[in-house]
C-alpha cells in the first residue's frame, strides 16, 4: 500500500524535530519503504509518499513524532492501479 503524509512541526518544535531527524540512521520504520521525502522551505513542514505493509506500521511510526507534528496519512493508489479497475 502507498500512503502520503504530510506534517506540519509547531514552530517551537522546529529545532527538536529536527535534532531528532538527524540523531536517525533510517528514519523509516519496519514495514515502510520511504519513496519520496520532502520539506518545505521554512522547515515547518514537509511530505512523504512512503510503502508500506498496513496501517499499523504507518501509526506506529508516525508516535515517535506526533508529540511534535500534526500528521495527515492518506492511502493512494497510482494511474496504474487505476486504470486496472475497469
Amino acid at each position: 500500500m502507498k500512503f502520503i503524509l504530510s506534517w506540519t512541526i509547531k514552530p517551537e518544535n522546529r529545532n527538536e524535530s529536527l535534532h531528532r531527524l538527524q540523531g536517525k540512521d533510517n528514519i523509516a520504520a519496519e514495514g515502510i519503504k520511504i519513496l519520496g521525502h520532502w520539506h518545505n522551505v521554512n522547515l515547518l513542514g514537509g511530505w512523504a509518499l512512503v510503502e508500506a505493509d498496513s496501517e499499523a506500521s504507518i501509526a506506529k511510526w508516525l508516535l515517535d513524532w506526533t508529540d511534535l507534528n500534526v500528521n495527515d496519512v492518506t492511502l493512494v493508489v497510482d494511474m496504474e492501479e487505476v486504470l486496472s479497475l475497469k
